[in-house]
């Protein structure tokens, strides 16, 4: 294990999240259904940066996930998400992290933490613009996109859910 990597690990297995919030938020959507959409691409984009350094072992990371639903038809955005949650961390004072290591483990960590509540609030916000529920997969470190889907969004696999028209 490099030593990049052993920094990392200790980093990992020592702190504590304390909270999630979020802090900035929007939803837009050009259609009233999913054959307004046809096939369409999805992507994803995530991203977290840690706003400043510690304070008494406090430290706060700002993950960012941004996903977009594009009609291969006109290539035109149909639906479109962005999330921000602040991360509170509790750093133990024996445990130096230098801004390198915390912005590394933001990179990894905080957007798998944050995870779990970004694909709850594009849960929400599908069925909020009347739109099937589109459940997102479990987040895999490294894997920071996904893929081109062939598949519409009203053939996307959903939990049991028909469609509004």
């Amino acid at each position: 294990m490099s030593p990049k990597i052993k920094k990392l690990a200790s980093v990992i297995s020592s702190v504590e999240l304390d909270d999630v919030r979020l802090v900035e938020a929007s939803v837009q959507t050009t259609i009233r259904s999913t054959k307004e959409a046809g096939d369409v691409d999805i992507t994803f984009k995530p991203g977290a940066k840690v706003p400043a350094p510690p304070v008494d072992g406090v430290f706060y990371i700002l993950a960012t996930a941004e996903l977009d639903i594009t009609s291969r038809k006109t290539k035109a955005s149909t639906v479109s998400i962005r999330a921000t949650y602040e991360l509170r961390y509790h750093l133990p004072e024996e445990l130096p992290a230098s801004a390198t290591d915390l912005n590394q483990f933001a990179q990894t960590n905080g957007i798998f933490n944050a995870w779990p509540f970004f694909r709850e609030f594009v849960q929400s916000s599908f069925e909020r613009m009347h739109l099937p529920t589109l459940t997102l997969p479990v987040y895999r470190l490294g894997k920071y996109a996904l893929k081109s889907s062939s598949e519409s969004v009203s053939s996307h696999k959903r939990q049991a859910r028909q469609t509004r028209e």
